[in-house]
C-alpha cells in the first residue's frame, strides 16, 4: 500500500495526471483512501483468523478456509494473472 502511494504520488502520478487530466488525479486519491480504509477494516479480522490457524500468507489462509490446495492454487493463479496483466498495461495506452 505504501509503495503504491509513494510511486503513484512521486514517480508516475504527475506524468499521467498531465496526460489524462484531473479525473485521473481524483481516481488515484480515491484508490489510496479506499486502500487504507480496507486495510483498517479487514486487517484486524484477517490477523485474528490468521493467528488462530497459523497462516502467514494469503495462500495459507485460502487453503485453510476452503480446505483445498486446488482451490487456493486456482485463486492465487487468477490473482497473479490479473496483477501481471495490469502491470504490463501502461496508463498511456488507455487514453
Amino acid at each position: 500500500m505504501s509503495t503504491y502511494g509513494s510511486a503513484s504520488t512521486f514517480l508516475g502520478g504527475p506524468g499521467v495526471a498531465y496526460k489524462l487530466g484531473y479525473g485521473w488525479v481524483l481516481l488515484a486519491v480515491i484508490q489510496v483512501v479506499t486502500g487504507y480504509f480496507v486495510l483498517l477494516v479487514l486487517a484486524k479480522k484477517f490477523k485474528t483468523v490468521a493467528q488462530k490457524i497459523n497462516a502467514i500468507t494469503i495462500s495459507d489462509y485460502l487453503k485453510n478456509r476452503y480446505e483445498s490446495k486446488v482451490v487456493a492454487f486456482h485463486i492465487n493463479t487468477c490473482y497473479d494473472c490479473i496483477f501481471n496483466c495490469c502491470d504490463e498495461c501502461p496508463m498511456g495506452r488507455w487514453s
